[in-house]
């Protein structure tokens, strides 16, 4: 059974005018997953610890 649109509409584009009808992606049943792929390889690149403390900063100078 084919889907059925859920808007339907017309794009006016100057003198010319086009049907539009807005169809959803997926059905109900259906999920949707983004995963990441290396450029380098066929793995899935690994999680970086985005939170790792704060390393003391060398070099500065205290106020005297």
């Amino acid at each position: 059974m084919a889907a059925r649109p859920s808007w339907e509409g017309h794009l006016r584009l100057s003198l010319v005018t086009c049907p539009v009808a807005l169809y959803p992606a997926t059905t109900e049943a259906d999920t949707v997953r983004f995963n990441l792929v290396n450029p380098h390889g066929a793995a899935k690149p690994k999680a970086a610890n985005r939170n790792k403390p704060a390393s003391p900063v060398r070099g500065r100078r205290r106020a005297a």
